[in-house]
């Protein structure tokens, strides 16, 4: 009796284990030029390899030699699609924003704009977290 119930629930289970899930888009593919965050700035670089995971891309400075050369995730990764977006247009206030603080990117709204700093609010804390950043550690939610 035992059995006619264990098989279709480790039938079940086995199955679930081999349906294949949808994978998470690679950050980067090689030859991409993104901008990377390092020392609080932007710089432009090239996609030169890009762990098997998709998670981590090896890039190269633009203008530097490969003795720069990194692995960077998506903390400090900037695609050249977002790094436009960002370059080409002002943020406003009432947008939301995601903001680079810790090494991690999180959701923010922005509450007031002076000169080139943003006074931002992150989504879900307490106002004890506000702080004025600029552009360089903001992108498009």
């Amino acid at each position: 009796m035992k059995t006619n119930v264990i098989f279709p629930i480790l039938g079940a289970l086995l199955f679930i284990l081999l349906i294949p899930h949808g994978a998470e888009a690679a950050l980067c593919r090689v030859g991409d030029r993104p901008q990377v965050l390092w020392g609080g700035k932007w710089w432009n670089a090239r996609v030169i390899a890009v762990n098997s995971s998709g998670t981590k891309c090896k890039i190269r400075y633009k203008g530097y030699s490969s003795k720069w050369d990194e692995w960077v995730g998506a903390s400090r990764y900037r695609s050249s699609s977002s790094s436009s977006t960002t370059a080409s247009s002002s943020y406003s206030v009432g947008q939301g924003v995601r903001v680079l603080w810790g090494g991690k990117w999180w959701n923010a709204r922005i509450l007031q704009k002076k000169g080139s700093k943003y006074y931002i609010k992150y989504d879900g804390y307490s106002s004890k977290w506000n702080e004025w950043v600029t552009r360089s550690r903001m992108k498009p939610k």
